[in-house]
């Protein structure tokens, strides 16, 4: 990660105004810039934690562009309809198709604040009792 730079106020802020503006064209605009400030920043992060998270599980997904989230929101299942997130997130997980209801642990920055932390998707109440 010789080349992590971090993120920065400026790029919290172009994603501030990318959700705001809402538009393919602000985004097409800033497009190269976002993911040259915040995605790739993401990945990396996500790259240098991959040899620790095959440490904690082997089965681990830790490939960075399948585990950095996009800028634009998967918008069909959801009452908020925004095209772009003003947030990003990383997922150290196994991969979904294998393993439904594993455990996952994530890395997420938004405007104000960053969090980490442990959780599970689509759980049952018999799998929570293990």
């Amino acid at each position: 990660m010789s080349d992590f730079k971090g993120i920065t106020r400026d790029t919290l802020f172009l994603m501030q105004l990318n959700r705001f503006n809402d538009s393919k064209a602000f985004y097409e605009e800033n497009k190269e810039k976002i993911k040259a400030d915040m995605t790739v920043p993401m990945r990396q992060i996500a790259a240098a934690f991959g040899d620790m998270m095959l440490k904690i599980d082997p089965f681990m997904n830790t490939v960075p562009t399948k585990m950095v989230s996009r800028v634009r929101r998967d918008t069909r299942y959801t009452h908020d309809k925004h095209l772009y997130r003003e947030n990003m997130w990383i997922m150290f997980m196994r991969p979904k198709k294998e393993w439904r209801m594993y455990p996952c642990m994530w890395f997420e920055v938004t405007p104000s604040a960053w969090s980490c932390g442990v959780g599970t998707f689509e759980t049952s109440a018999d799998y929570m009792e293990v």
